[in-house]
């Protein structure tokens, strides 16, 4: 079939990439006859041969036009348009195969997941949340306020997208070396404190206030309980967004003029907030991908900051990317071994290195 049109962008295009797109590798090969034995002109063909297979593996429509002729005759013009976001792409075979030329390549792309839910949990560690009481409300709210921050661990992680772990006080202390945990079974066991560079944190306020809104009949007083929250990356330490949400609870209702007041049982449950946060959580990082960071390496091997409790498994790939200008490279890691929080990985490639503190994105 005739290849009417191409468009290859070997560029990084992070700006036209889907919040939601995930890095994968794709293996393709070019082919192209020697003519004349001008092996020069056939290596280039075979090479643009092996960028347009891999294009066509990310993502590929086909075009179709009918034509209908003054004497009734219908012919047919399909193209294939072939739109490939490769952020690059490196030759791992280059030879001459008899009369013609071979190449095969690797490229790295940035594809969408056909879905977003799978097995694996996101890092989201619980940072500080201050508490603010409007003066003159009495302290079973503070106290309910309290005991809500308290849960929010179990809402948080009731989605299934998150592993959840409370913080709120431990930073600034009891930090443990993420790198000693290999040598140290107490530091093993205190693992769960410890923040995951690759993942996500959350904090901010709880703010408690009165409200009202008197008429000519009665004092209407409310309770205001309100969340402002920031969404971070650890790794990069960037503001993902900001979470408002907010809940009214009834007080009393007192007449004018008589001692007559409603209400005066009012209950402060704040589990609805945690729940709305939940939902936008879920909005914001269900599809992006299981990060993990470099903790060390050696012996071919390496140690991610992720394991079976983020859902990772033997036999799972993650990929690390480098950053060389116009030239692009990676390394592509095995999961040998996986424990609660950390993985054994094996390098798969001689080259590149990869140095501690890089990060590890899942490949699927």
């Amino acid at each position: 079939m005739k290849r009417a049109l191409l468009t290859l962008s070997l560029a990084i295009l992070g700006s036209l990439t889907p919040a939601w797109a995930a890095p994968h590798i794709v293996q393709a090969e070019g082919f192209a006859a020697i003519v004349g034995n001008d092996v020069t002109k056939a290596r280039q063909a075979a090479l643009a041969e092996a960028l347009y297979d891999a294009a066509g593996k990310v993502r590929m429509r086909v075009q179709g036009m009918g034509f209908l002729s003054t004497q009734g005759r219908v012919s047919e013009n399909s193209n294939f348009v072939v739109e490939g976001l490769l952020k690059g792409y490196q030759i791992i075979e280059d030879r001459r195969d008899g009369t013609r030329y071979r190449i095969v390549i690797e490229a790295l792309a940035d594809m969408e997941d056909e879905s977003c839910n799978d097995r694996h949990h996101i890092d989201l560690d619980l940072r500080t949340i201050d508490v603010r009481i409007a003066p003159g409300i009495r302290g079973a709210f503070k106290t309910a306020a309290l005991e809500g921050i308290a849960r929010s661990v179990d809402v948080l992680s009731s989605s299934g997208t998150f592993r959840v772990t409370d913080h709120r006080n431990q930073m600034g202390s009891n930090q443990i070396p993420i790198s000693t945990l290999d040598s140290d079974p107490y530091a093993t066991a205190m693992s769960a404190i410890v923040v995951n560079d690759a993942g996500y944190s959350l904090s901010g306020s709880l703010i408690i206030e009165r409200s009202r809104a008197d008429n000519l009949m009665y004092s209407d007083s409310k309770l205001i309980a309100r969340l402002q929250l920031q969404l971070k990356d650890n790794y990069s330490k960037a503001h993902i967004s900001s979470i408002h949400h907010e809940i009214e609870v009834p007080l009393n209702k007192h007449i004018w003029g008589t001692p007559v007041l409603f209400d005066q049982d009012a209950t402060l449950d704040i589990s609805p907030l945690w729940r709305m946060v939940a939902d936008d959580l879920d909005e914001a990082l269900k599809c992006q991908p299981l990060r993990a960071k470099i903790i060390s390496s050696g012996r071919g091997l390496v140690q991610l900051s992720a394991g079976q409790e983020h859902g990772v498994e033997r036999g799972d790939y993650f990929i690390v990317q480098f950053d060389r200008g116009a030239t692009p490279a990676w390394q592509v890691l095995k999961i040998e071994q996986a424990g609660p929080v950390m993985s054994t990985a094996r390098i798969m490639k001689p080259a590149p290195s990869i140095p501690n503190n890089s990060l590890a994105i899942l490949l699927k």
